[in-house]
């Protein structure tokens, strides 16, 4: 038994490498679940890519979802004044917000 009370609850098919919560939005850094034949540890080692995918933390649903060329290092994300920072596997460092441009 759970001392709290689940407030909602989510299967996602993904392997999640970073979480952050920031205001009414939970940040999910993951890599695929896919595993390509000929390249079995491609998603283990950041062949595969990653991904960003964003849920509501009122009632879990997805609220939106980017795809990404390298997946985020083991909690590497961080938010500051209304941005999102996250370091890559790739050694790219990504700041979203609003207003943003490369």
């Amino acid at each position: 038994r759970h001392p709290y009370p689940f407030v909602w609850k989510r299967d996602i098919e993904i392997r999640p490498r970073a979480l952050l919560k920031s205001g009414g939005h939970l940040f999910l850094g993951a890599t695929p679940t896919d595993i390509p034949e000929d390249d079995p540890h491609a998603a283990y080692e950041g062949r595969a890519g990653g991904m960003l995918t964003v849920f509501s933390t009122d009632d879990g649903k997805k609220i939106a979802e980017y795809q990404l060329a390298s997946p985020v290092v083991w909690d590497g994300m961080a938010a500051a004044h209304g941005h999102l920072f996250m370091s890559l596997k790739d050694g790219t460092l990504l700041c979203l917000g609003p207003g943003g441009s490369e």
